[in-house]
């Protein structure tokens, strides 16, 4: 019984549903189609105290992209909520599940969201600006989890944050760079009822600080989010939290629902790189985390190369064997969890009267290399390719025996005839 009301809580299936649920879900369609016949998603008038585009307001619209005419009800993140469709059904359980599926508040959050939607200028191309690169640092889309679902990368930094927002108009730049990253986000999801209509959201808190306007930045965004974006994060993985979290997890809890409270994930600095990997495989984890993604990763994009997991212990070395033939090119890459290791790469042919050669000269890699900042960084971590001219062996060399500690390694490779 409780893995059936588990299951409900979460399918987007009608089938699956709870009695009740389905219910709450054939009202709600009611009533969303009445408000829509009553004028009640029509046009906000213009000078909205929200609207936040610059110098006059834009002539009324017909009909913007987020808001259809009441013949044809009302469109949300592309899709008409009335046309019947699962993807429909998909968006209203978000908006019910929110409110408890409570149908008149879930009405009356729709509405809102409808209607800070045109203030906001969403649908209205008004997030396709230029950015500026230093709010643009702060958030990217890379890969999907083990599930499926599309991961942003955020990157809380309250030193830019608190430049910025002393700025003019800064906390309104912010915001509009938030709002458009979630909007693209939305844009990778299908709302298939069997499909990914949810992403995961992971925090980077390395650089966060209790600076007020910072926190008062934080605070606004968290319930802006959850007032407009209902059930679109299927988890939310807190990393590199400072030892002030349960500070600032009082200072948050009261803008968060209890379901969004259950899909939040924390992970200290030393324990962010294997929470990452437990939710998402390792070519799907940027190479600042401690994966293998990288935005220029040209050569092992589409190829299909199986990543191996190996330990190195403390005080010991692992040595990875590539056996290629004559004119082989073999490329490799790998990621040691938490670094501070040598590494080296040499050639030793199985030719007689052969000689080795040095591909990779070995040398000591901190764990600060590749700690990039911000926006996913480029054809960095341990990659190389190497051809020969005759059969032999590649020898990947990672030196951990000056060390107290385990390292776990992920490494892939390719070799082409």
């Amino acid at each position: 019984m409780e893995e059936e009301k588990a299951r409900s809580s979460e399918s987007y299936i009608i089938a699956e549903l709870g009695e009740a649920e389905q219910q709450a879900l054939a009202d709600f369609k009611l009533a969303i189609a009445a408000a829509a016949k009553a004028g009640e998603f029509s046009i906000p008038s213009a000078g909205n105290a929200g609207a936040t585009e610059q110098g006059d307001d834009p002539p009324p619209a017909a009909a913007p992209a987020g808001i259809d005419s009441a013949d044809s009800g009302i469109t949300l993140w592309g899709i008409p909520l009335l046309d019947g469709s699962g993807a429909a059904d998909v968006v209203m359980l978000k908006f019910l599940r929110a409110r408890e599926f409570k149908v008149d508040t879930a009405v009356e959050m729709l509405k809102n969201t409808v209607s800070w939607r045109k203030r906001f200028g969403c649908d209205r191309g008004f997030l396709g600006e230029e950015i500026e690169a230093g709010i643009k640092s702060t958030g990217f889309y890379y890969g999907c989890d083990r599930g499926g679902h599309p991961v942003c990368y955020n990157i809380v930094d309250s030193g830019m944050y608190q430049e910025l927002l002393d700025g003019q108009d800064g906390f309104e730049k912010l915001l509009r760079w938030r709002v458009k990253l979630m909007e693209d986000g939305i844009k990778l999801l299908d709302f298939d009822p069997r499909g990914v209509s949810s992403m995961v959201q992971v925090i980077d808190l390395k650089n966060f600080s209790m600076k007020k306007k910072a926190r008062a930045a934080l605070l606004d965004t968290i319930q802006l989010f959850s007032d407009n974006y209902p059930e679109l994060v299927s988890k939310l993985m807190l990393v590199n939290v400072p030892w002030y979290y349960n500070a600032l997890y009082v200072m948050i809890s009261p803008f968060l629902t209890q379901r969004s409270k259950d899909k939040i994930s924390v992970a200290t600095k030393r324990k962010t790189p294997e929470a990452l990997f437990a939710a998402i495989s390792p070519e799907n984890v940027p190479v600042q985390y401690g994966g293998l993604g990288k935005a220029n990763d040209e050569l092992f994009r589409n190829a299909k190369a199986t990543i191996t997991e190996s330990c190195v212990k403390a005080g010991s070395m692992l040595i990875i064997e590539i056996q290629i033939n004559e004119g082989d090119e073999v490329s490799w890459e790998l990621s040691v969890l938490g670094w501070d290791v040598s590494y080296g790469a040499e050639f030793t042919p199985s030719t007689e009267g052969g000689y080795t050669v040095i591909v990779e000269k070995p040398r000591k890699i901190s764990a600060q290399e590749f700690q990039g900042e911000g926006e996913l960084v480029g054809n960095d971590g341990i990659c190389n390719t190497f051809k020969t001219k005759s059969p032999g062996s590649l020898l990947l060399t990672i030196d951990n025996s000056a060390a107290k500690k385990k390292k776990l390694v992920h490494y892939r490779y390719i070799v082409r005839g």
